[in-house]
């Protein structure tokens, strides 16, 4: 008999001794009761010696191996929770980790109080366990060293959580599980991989377990029913680990993602985007399940041969992804394909014509079948405006240039300030509304009362080349326009000039929808869908606001000149978005504030329509009080018939009277004449 006896067991609370091998201090686990020659070095990539007690062994250093001893049945212990004291590491952002991820990675303060990341009193790093149910269980406090270019764990403080008295513990659970949605989840090693990658690719659920080693029967629960990619660190004890081991038992739908497969040394994502790198992190179902030998079909292949246990439509899967590279895109709403290893556009597909090529190909499968099959999750969902915005080169607030201050300089406006400081938050609420539920309130309205100012070109120019297919013109607000909503990223309305009254408040109704509910064309159902369209305008009339109840839906600017059309050599657009995009993931307050809304109200009021009601009444009335000499009382079908008798063959409206009075300020009030309350307005005319 040569195992390892089993009443052995590893030292508790004592230190570690020096590994017999690699000469490494505090790295060499001791056994209880056996001389410290038996052991095993902690350092399972570099050394992992192993030195294990044997039955032989013993016996050849006369050690009396004893009698493993009958256990006791175990009482039951009393799981705890942290305490409010120990919570109060969460109030404090200034660790080491904080420091370096905020102000060289640029992460944002909010980013990391959603993770629980906080400061002990000795100034270590915790992170705080939070359950899917949102209870706190534990927390796990980190030394980490902040240099200027990395900010490493202290090797020589051991990480470690919460203890509890005898008979009672603290209980783990997978580190992010309070922030779980219904996304592909990624799976790492280390807390702070996990807090760095959520940020810069926020399409994935994180989730870190702690150690390679340390998913357990206990908190694997969560990962049911997901798809997940685990990503390895490059070492030994990365690729090859009882995660992986235990999601395979567990029959979980994984795969696993080397990342970084020429390397050995232990980098992990979080080193490569601290090194200024974001690799790829494909989508679940382009990763491959396992490297399966499958035959693949010529363009004049004849037949399909049948393979045992292989459905129809597993065949037609493999046809397909054997030949064509697919997606469904998710804006447009539409299947999309290129033949595979072609380095073409991807296409709209035309299923009619897979069909006929299946038929050739002596598959018999019928159209509605494949009809039905592009419509499931065999067809990978793509979004070409997050896939842009995810791809632009990074924008840092200290080392880039300030592109969308310098695109102001190209646009000649009254009131420059303000211009530049609406221009950068209304970029900025663009991304916000195209990637998240935001919705963007406000249109950006460019006014000059000439012809070929520049101001429907610059208005087209923002939206970039690559997103050239998800702008708009002069929408009208029918079914098609609901659907234009949701399948673009801007809206050129550059007609506002030729739109009635009526019309321009149909389109602020249309500006304040943020989901649309329709059926698309071809539909069987209504869907609800998100609000992506972002309105930008341009107008020649001075005049053509009418809302008496206010104007925020409209940032108007008035041109002084025209446009430096040089903008267009000397600026790139895909910067002006990528420092937009910046801005958004670092928590830029880009919704205006009480202030500015005021200001715009004030600065709207040159550009609302004056009616014939209003001028009438500016030259008739002033607003007054009861209690004012000479003020007389009258609604607004009174003060109409004093207008039209001083002002003979005027076409008055009684509720436009009303609209006009509003707006010039006369306050409604009501007025008890003996019988019953009236409403109407106290006035004095004018001198």
């Amino acid at each position: 008999m040569n195992n390892q006896p089993s009443v052995f067991q590893f030292e508790k609370n004592k230190p570690k001794g020096t590994c017999p091998k690699c000469k490494k201090s505090k790295v060499f686990r001791h056994y209880e009761n056996l001389p410290k020659e038996f052991g095993i070095c902690d350092r399972k990539n570099n050394c992992d010696f192993k030195n294990i007690p044997t039955y032989e062994k013993l016996k050849n250093l006369h050690i009396e191996f004893p009698a493993k001893p009958e256990e006791s049945p175990k009482a039951r212990q009393v799981i705890l929770s942290p305490a409010q004291s120990d919570l109060t590491c969460l109030k404090k952002l200034d660790s080491p980790l904080h420091k370096f991820c905020i102000d060289k990675l640029k992460l944002s303060q909010d980013h990391l109080k959603l993770w629980n990341v906080g400061t002990s009193e000795r100034g270590l790093t915790t992170f705080v366990y939070q359950t899917l149910s949102g209870r706190f269980i534990n927390i796990v406090f980190i030394e980490y060293v902040n240099s200027n270019e990395d900010c490493k764990r202290n090797k020589e403080k051991t990480p470690f959580s919460l203890k509890a008295k005898s008979g009672s513990k603290y209980e783990l659970c997978l580190f992010g599980e309070h922030l779980l949605t219904s996304k592909t989840v990624c799976l790492v090693e280390s807390e702070k991989t996990a807090i760095i990658a959520s940020f810069f690719y926020p399409q994935f659920d994180w989730l870190a377990t702690g150690g390679n080693n340390k998913l357990t029967d206990s908190k694997i629960e969560v990962l049911f029913n997901k798809e997940i990619l685990y990503i390895n660190d490059s070492d030994k004890a990365g690729r090859n680990n009882s995660t992986i081991e235990k999601l395979r038992a567990y029959k979980q739908n994984f795969k696993v993602v080397n990342l970084f497969p020429d390397r050995s040394d232990g980098y992990d994502l979080a080193d490569a985007i601290i090194n200024g790198l974001t690799p790829e992190i494909k989508p679940f179902l382009e990763y491959p399940v396992e490297p399966v030998a499958q035959k693949v079909i010529s363009n004049n292949a004849e037949e399909t041969p049948k393979e045992k246990n292989v459905s129809e439509l597993e065949r037609v899967e493999r046809f397909i992804s054997d030949r064509y590279d697919i997606r469904f895109n998710e804006i447009s709403n539409e299947v999309e394909f290129k033949v595979k290893g072609c380095d073409g556009l991807f296409e709209t597909l035309n299923e009619n014509n897979l069909y006929r090529v299946l038929q050739k190909n002596f598959i018999n499968f019928s159209l509605n079948k494949l009809i039905s099959l592009l419509s499931s999750d065999f067809v990978t969902k793509y979004n070409p405006i997050q896939n842009y915005f995810e791809n632009l080169p990074n924008w840092g607030i200290e080392k880039d240039e300030d592109h969308i201050l310098k695109l102001t300089e190209f646009v000649p406006v009254k009131d420059k300030e303000r211009f530049k400081m609406q221009l950068k938050k209304m970029l900025v609420r663009c991304v916000a509304c195209s990637l998240t539920s935001v919705f963007n309130k406000q249109a950006f309205i460019l006014v000059h009362d000439m012809q070929n100012s520049g101001k429907s070109t610059f208005c087209r120019w923002l939206c970039p080349p690559a997103l050239s297919p998800y702008i708009a013109e002069n929408i009208n607000m029918d079914k098609d326009s609901l659907i234009a909503l949701t399948e673009n990223f801007i809206i050129n309305m550059d007609e506002l000039a030729n739109m009635s009254r009526v019309e321009i408040n149909a389109l602020k109704a249309f500006m304040s929808k943020d989901v649309v509910k329709v059926r698309l064309p071809y539909g069987k159902r209504a869907v609800m869908m998100p609000r992506r369209a972002n309105f930008f305008g341009s107008t020649n009339k001075d005049e053509f606001l009418s809302d008496e109840t206010g104007s925020v839906r409209w940032l108007c600017f008035e041109l002084t000149g025209k446009l430096d059309f040089s903008y267009k050599e000397k600026i790139d657009i895909n910067n002006i978005w990528a420092q937009a995009y910046a801005l958004f993931k670092g928590g830029f307050k880009y919704e205006l504030s009480p202030d500015e809304i005021a200001e715009n109200e004030k600065s709207n009021d040159q550009y609302r329509i004056t009616t014939t009601e209003q001028e009438l009444i500016q030259a008739t009335f002033i607003p007054s009080g009861k209690d004012k000499p000479g003020a007389t009382f009258n609604n607004a079908t009174q003060i109409k018939s004093i207008l039209e008798t001083s002002n003979p063959g005027a076409r008055l409206n009684t509720i436009n009277i009303g609209k006009a009075l509003k707006i010039l300020g006369f306050k409604q009030e009501q007025f008890f004449n003996g019988n019953y309350q009236t409403k109407g307005y106290y006035t004095n005319y004018k001198a």
